[in-house]
């Protein structure tokens, strides 16, 4: 096995991080839809978030049908894209901890965020974040704060409780914001 092998065939990332994954097994075949090929083997396909509709199987069947025998597939071999992925995932976590965590802890670095980016505008180093402030917020952690917690909790890294303890936050935080956004930077 070489490690190119594996990255192009066997498992792949798609732009939504869902999991593409090929199989040669009956077994495994059947169990996600796929149908038998050539040699006795099927391929069928997996991903995080559901899987891929019969063009996609269809697809796989008459484009990859010379990828070989994979019987040997293990999903619990260790892969070094999936640490990759989730060594992101966590690092991404870390720069925006704060609006993963308590209200209390979201507030402090947002509003030290908030006059650092003040005291820049005064000494003519940017823009004003007094107008949109609390809009801009409330839009990044419904593009990336809460995307990035369910990502955390897809990984499987933490367990079901510690996972969803970041969307929790993260969700309980944005309904605060919304409602005493306006006052904690007012």
């Amino acid at each position: 096995k070489s490690y190119e092998y594996r990255l192009g065939i066997r498992r792949a990332l798609d732009f939504t991080g869902s999991a593409i994954e090929a199989f040669s097994t009956k077994k495994a075949a059947g169990a996600r839809g796929g149908s038998a090929g050539p040699g006795g083997g099927g391929i069928g396909i997996s991903g995080i978030q559901g899987g891929v509709g019969a063009s996609g199987q269809d697809y796989l069947r008459n484009h990859m049908s010379s990828i070989g025998d994979l019987d040997g597939y293990d999903p619990d071999e260790p892969d070094e894209l999936r640490k990759t992925v989730v060594l992101e995932q966590m690092i991404r976590a870390a720069d925006i901890a704060a609006l993963l965590q308590s209200w209390d802890n979201m507030v402090l670095w947002s509003s030290r965020l908030f006059y650092e980016q003040k005291a820049s505008f005064h000494c003519a180093r940017g823009v004003d974040p007094e107008h949109g402030w609390v809009e801009g917020q409330i839009t990044f952690i419904d593009s990336y704060a809460l995307p990035l917690a369910r990502r955390l909790v897809d990984a499987g890294v933490f367990t079901d409780s510690d996972g969803a303890m970041f969307v929790r936050c993260a969700e309980c935080n944005r309904a605060r914001w919304l409602a005493e956004g306006y006052d904690v930077t007012g």
